[in-house]
Formats: structure tokens, sequence, C-alpha cells
């Protein structure tokens, strides 16, 4: 008789035992694809940061080709994918100190660094650099569980650009 009491409590015992570990197993299904998915959304916006700079350097070769006018581009506003909003802002700085100073009225895309103008074979060259700001955000919650903002800044020559 006491065998049998003793088996059955050990048979309950035995049962919270493994529905325990079953609902751990589920919770922490639950948490990982949410994870899985965040570091998507995260690793896609990263990408898109880096193509933003990159997608910057096109647009900036592309005017000086066309116009030669070096503070045309100063501001890049899209929304891919309908999750990212991707904001680009461009600060020029020139050797040619005229040329620094006529970008932008507000100071705000201007770099403030000092360029030598450097001699080269021919008498004189022109230098020119962009420091490129990229935003990234994410723009709803229903994707992931927490919004997503990524920051990249670079520092690129766009002296072959200035013929």
């Amino acid at each position: 008789m006491k065998r049998d009491g003793f088996a059955l409590i050990m048979a309950i015992g035995m049962l919270v035992v493994i529905a325990t570990i079953m609902a751990l197993a589920i919770q922490l299904n639950s948490h990982t694809s949410k994870r899985v998915i965040d570091d998507y959304i995260k690793n896609q916006a990263q990408l898109y940061a880096k193509n933003g700079a990159e997608f910057a350097i096109y647009k900036i070769s592309k005017e000086f080709n066309s116009s030669k006018d070096p503070c045309s581009i100063r501001n890049i506003n899209t929304k891919l994918d309908g999750i990212y909003d991707l904001n680009i802002t461009l600060s020029y700085a020139f050797s040619d100190h005229n040329k620094t100073q006529t970008c932008g009225n507000d100071n705000t895309n201007k770099l403030n660094i000092y360029i030598p103008n450097l001699m080269d074979a021919n008498g004189s060259r022109e230098y020119g650099y962009v420091k490129i700001d990229v935003f990234v955000n994410t723009n709803t919650s229903d994707v992931t569980t927490e919004a997503i903002k990524i920051y990249k800044s670079y520092l690129e020559d766009i002296t072959p650009y200035l013929k």
C-alpha cells in the first residue's frame, strides 16, 4: 500500500518537472525568435548605413561631374523597405577656403578644419573632403521590440572629383 502511494507521488512529481521544462523551452524559443528578428533588423540597418555613405559619394561624384557646385548636396533623406528612415548630412571642407565659406550660411555644412594648399608638379592642387553623417532609424515598433538607431560618421576624400 505504501509503495503504491509513493509511486503516485513520484509520477505526479515527474509530470510537474517535465511540464516545467516544457514551459521553459517554449518561453526560451519565443525569446530566441524575437532576438533573431531584432538582430536581423539591426544588421540590415548597419548595412543601409554603410550603403548610404557610398550612395552619398556617388551623388557627390555625379554632381561634381555635372555642375561643379561643391555644396549642392547637403542632405539626403529617404525611406527604405517601409521600415527604415535614412538621413544623411554632408559637411564639406576644401583647400580653397572660398569654397568652404560658401558651403552653408549657418555653419551647419562647414567642416572647421584647415587643409593646406599643397603644391604638385603643376603649381598647386585643390583638395576636398566631406564628412558624411548617416542616421538609420526604424520607424515602426511592430517589427522590433525596441527601436533601432544606427549612427555612422565617415570622412571621405573628394579630391578626385575637383578637376
